[in-house]
Parts: structure tokens; C-alpha cells; sequence
């Protein structure tokens, strides 16, 4: 059985579809079976893949990429996804009205919510797990990400309080251009290995 990994905040400028690549990108360097699930109507991770691919048609695609537009019956098509052996991470929209959240949810194993302590990212944050907790029973995962090592951020501490309560938190992704020039085609660099393998080492044992 698969485990269904969403990347979700109702809050854009997260750095959910980033984050969504570079652990894809991880996992499939470890040896893993990896496919993505694009339902960001902005497609912005299925329309990279194209894009590397026109540059590059005869690369070999570390992960699939899936597009969840036109599919018919989205309950059935997320329990196909769940019968597959590996990961399948879901790139997911920053709205929570968007009609495909809801069985995106139900069917999630676990919740990556990136967030920033800019004290509107956090009250959003906050609110949103609000009603996640109506929606899924999946494990919460929240990620530190773009965060600047320069600033002292007065709410850091309140808000790993409240975080703390409601699921569990990775360590932090620093601020930096490798975390932000993900591509889909190729391996990570070494600046972007060492960005993120402790959040994604911290996130795959306790997943």
C-alpha cells in the first residue's frame, strides 16, 4: 500500500510545490517508488516536467507525474493510487474550496504543511488545521520552510507550542536559492541534499 503524502496550506507562498519536488526527488535517489500527483489547478509541477522534457525529451524521469484535471471519479482514482507499493506525494491547491480537497484528504496517510512565522502564515496555519482535523486522520507533518537564520522571530517559540499540540514538527528548512531551483528531471545538488535530508530523514522514520 502506498503511502499518500499531501503538501497542503491554505496559505500560498509556502512552498508546497517546491517542497513536493525536492522530496520526490529525495526518495527517488534512495531507491524509492515515487509518483506525483499534480492537483494544484496551477500545474505548476506537471508543467516543469514538460517543459524539462522539451529541453531534454530523452531524459529518464525519476517519478511520474499524474494530473488529477479530467478524472472522472476522484475517490476511485485516489484509491487506485493506494494500491501502489512506494510514495505518491500530492502537490495540493492553496484554497480549501477547491471541490477535489475533499477525497484528497480522506485517502491522505500523512499532511506535510509548510509554513513561515510571519504571524499571518501562522494565524492561517492555525486556522487551517482547524478544519483539517474535520476532514483527515492523516499524520500532520509541519515544516519550518524559507526561513531566514538572520532574524529572531518573537513568535518562534509560541508557535512550536501550538504546533506541538496539534501534530509534529520537522526540522527547519533554511532560506537559500538551492531549496528554491527545484527541477523534476534532475538530481538534487549537493547544497539542496543538505537543505533538506534532515527534515526528510526526521519525516521518513517517523511517517
Amino acid at each position: 500500500m502506498a503511502k499518500i503524502v499531501i503538501f497542503s496550506n491554505q496559505k500560498g507562498g509556502t512552498g508546497k510545490s517546491s517542497l513536493c519536488i525536492l522530496f520526490s526527488n529525495y526518495l527517488a535517489s534512495m531507491g524509492e517508488n515515487v509518483a506525483v500527483l499534480d492537483a494544484d489547478p496551477q500545474q505548476s509541477i506537471l508543467h516543469l516536467r514538460e517543459r524539462e522534457l522539451k529541453t531534454n525529451p530523452d531524459a529518464k524521469e525519476p517519478w511520474r507525474v499524474w494530473q488529477l484535471a479530467g478524472a472522472q471519479n476522484i475517490e476511485a482514482f485516489m484509491e487506485r493510487a493506494k494500491q501502489l507499493e512506494g510514495w505518491v506525494l500530492v502537490d495540493c491547491p492553496g484554497s480549501l474550496n477547491d471541490p477535489s480537497l475533499a477525497q484528497i484528504f480522506k485517502a491522505a496517510t500523512h499532511i506535510i504543511i509548510p509554513f513561515r512565522y510571519d504571524d499571518m502564515v501562522v494565524d492561517s496555519t492555525l486556522d487551517f488545521v482547524r478544519v483539517l482535523k474535520q476532514r483527515s486522520s492523516a499524520k500532520r507533518f509541519f515544516i519550518p520552510n524559507n526561513v531566514d537564520s538572520r532574524v529572531n522571530y518573537a513568535n518562534e517559540s509560541q508557535v512550536k507550542t501550538a504546533l506541538d499540540k496539534v501534530g509534529t514538527r520537522l526540522p527547519t528548512i533554511r532560506q537559500g536559492v538551492a531549496v528554491m531551483r527545484a527541477l523534476t528531471l534532475s538530481p538534487l545538488t549537493i547544497y539542496q541534499e543538505r537543505a533538506i535530508m534532515h527534515s526528510v530523514d526526521e519525516f521518513i522514520k517517523k511517517a
